[in-house]
């Protein structure tokens, strides 16, 4: 380590600051202009500036970040988040289901859409098909309030269904291209029927798959609807 040789002295450039500095032996050795108490409060005003014109950029960076280190966290911590979740709920019996129960009380429009979306994919999940994130408002907007089944508008006040055109128990996905709006009494009526908008090739392969299913020769009829809705 080299030591550094102490030649004099010189004020804070800081007004209201004046303390003293010590200049050093060295090309560098004068080259500080402020004491360490202002340099601290200069680089904080540099902050608060930053701060106030770029406040929802740095927000947004910031959470990016934090998502994206919880996820790496999550991720290498599997066992360990599960045994405090664990133990967590144990020591704290009721309170999850009080939060959940105020939840759904507060925000019922929200819990309403999310319990059909859940109810969904897991029956996607059950018979082991493809599952894609599908959001319902999406799909309303893309079918022009039109139900896929009878072409009636649908009143967008009330509740309408998400109808898989070919049915998951059919091998159908749960994907945006599979998907279309409809009437729930459509719905139910159309039951577990290939819809009216389903390609022949991709009724060929649903006549296939449960040709293989039932080892026999299984055929897929088209639905028969009436206009009433």
């Amino acid at each position: 380590m080299v030591k550094r040789i102490v030649i004099g002295k010189k004020d804070c450039l800081t007004e209201s600051c004046k303390k003293s500095l010590f200049v050093f032996r060295g090309k560098n050795g004068n080259q500080r202009k402020f004491c360490d108490a202002c340099i601290v409060e200069r680089r904080r005003a540099r902050q608060r500036r930053r701060w106030a014109i770029d406040k929802e950029k740095i927000v947004k960076g910031r959470r990016k970040a934090q998502a994206a280190y919880m996820k790496e966290y999550r991720a290498k911590n599997k066992e360990r988040l599960a045994a405090y979740s664990k133990s967590w709920l144990a020591n704290h019996p009721g309170k999850k289901t009080a939060y959940m129960n105020k939840w759904r009380a507060e925000n019922r429009d929200r819990h309403l859409v999310k319990a059909l979306k859940d109810a969904t994919r897991r029956r996607a999940r059950k018979v082991n098909v493809f599952v894609e994130d599908v959001d319902r408002d999406i799909v309303f907007a893309r079918d022009k309030g039109k139900c896929g089944i009878c072409n009636k508008k649908i009143d967008p006040a009330a509740p309408f269904d998400i109808d898989h055109v070919i049915p998951l128990s059919l091998g159908g996905k749960h994907s945006y291209a599979n998907v279309q709006i409809s009437h729930p009494v459509c719905n139910r009526r159309k039951g577990n029927r290939v819809g009216k908008k389903a390609n022949n090739q991709e009724v060929l392969q649903v006549q296939r798959t449960a040709e293989l299913s039932k080892g026999g020769n299984a055929t897929v009829a088209r639905p028969r609807l009436s206009s009433r809705t």
